[in-house]
């Protein structure tokens, strides 16, 4: 029997008799065509990647993105969800329209080579992976206003785990739990939506 018969069968087999099964399928079904949710717009920002050279809103017109928080000398939190973010840039290293943005909450420490050793070490490609900083108080206000996650007024190195997703018109359309390798499976299901969307 060839192997399109078999798949047949099997579908044949869940519709007719096993009527969970089949309404499993169609809740995946539909959650697959369901459009993701809109939240805030991203505002003009302009930071600095490792080699000084500015990038912002700008740079990121017509691309899907994901962004996240972080620091290099971060020992807990950090090193786990950029390192699933990095699954995230080996998927989509050769596709032009996917671009990862990590901004640093320590920028008296995170600049310069320091940013661009700390990409090295998740092998990213600097033209799809930015590691940016800045003046603190922008970067805070941009965590807070622009991305809608909370920032400490004391201490900036307490920062959000989470990933956020921003579609090509710079309008986030998801948060994940960046530790969660769950919430990054979903977030790789959302880029992808998002590819479609965009088509």
């Amino acid at each position: 029997m060839s192997p399109q018969k078999i798949a047949w069968g099997a579908l044949i087999f869940v519709v007719l008799l096993s009527p969970i099964g089949f309404m499993e399928w169609q809740k995946q079904v539909a959650e697959n065509n369901k459009p993701l949710p809109v939240f805030r717009e991203i505002p003009s920002f302009t930071l600095e990647d490792g080699n000084k050279q500015p990038i912002g809103l700008d740079d990121l017109k017509g691309k899907i993105w994901v962004a996240q928080f972080f620091f290099s000398r971060c020992v807990g939190v950090c090193p786990v969800t950029t390192a699933h973010l990095a699954q995230i840039h080996r998927a989509y290293v050769l596709e032009k329209d996917i671009q990862l943005v990590s901004i640093t909450v320590d920028p008296d420490n995170d600049q310069g080579e320091t940013l661009l050793e700390y990409g090295k070490k998740f092998q990213a490609n600097p033209d799809k992976w930015y590691f940016l900083s800045g003046d603190i108080s922008d970067i805070q206000k941009l965590s807070e206003k622009g991305f809608g996650l909370a920032a400490s007024q004391d201490n900036m190195l307490n920062h959000s785990n989470r990933f956020v997703l921003v579609d090509a018109d710079a309008t986030i359309r998801g948060y994940y739990d960046g530790m969660e390798q769950k919430s990054t499976d979903q977030l790789f299901r959302d880029i992808a939506k998002l590819m479609r969307e965009k088509k």
